[in-house]
């Protein structure tokens, strides 16, 4: 369901680890071409670059699921908000509650 229109490269994105230099993370589109590139940092442990890099990575998708989320509550908002006993729709609330982890799992531990 997208309703916006964007001008970023559509997702979804992957990372892709040691891309040339020894500790550089890229992250690439679908038809694997290069969206952008995360190096570690003076300072920064690989741990906290990788972490990064993938949060970048899932940016996409944490919108998508993002999107759908407000979009949902947008609808229960607007049917309370008509005066009636707005029914709560509850698998409509799991489904998006399912969407958002899912779309956090990928994000911070690197599912896919």
């Amino acid at each position: 369901m997208k309703t916006r229109q964007t001008t970023n490269t559509p997702g979804p994105w992957n990372l892709k680890i040691g891309t040339g230099f020894e500790y550089e993370y890229q992250i690439r589109d679908s038809e694997k071409n290069p969206v952008a590139y995360w190096p570690v940092y003076a300072g920064q442990t690989k741990k906290t670059a990788k972490a990064n890099a993938l949060l970048m990575a899932k940016a996409p998708e944490l919108l998508d699921a993002l999107e759908s989320v407000w979009l949902w509550m947008g609808s229960q908002s607007d049917a309370q908000s008509k005066g009636g006993h707005a029914t709560f729709d509850l698998m409509a609330l799991r489904e998006q509650r399912d969407i958002a982890g899912s779309a956090i799992l990928k994000a911070t531990r690197g599912a896919s």
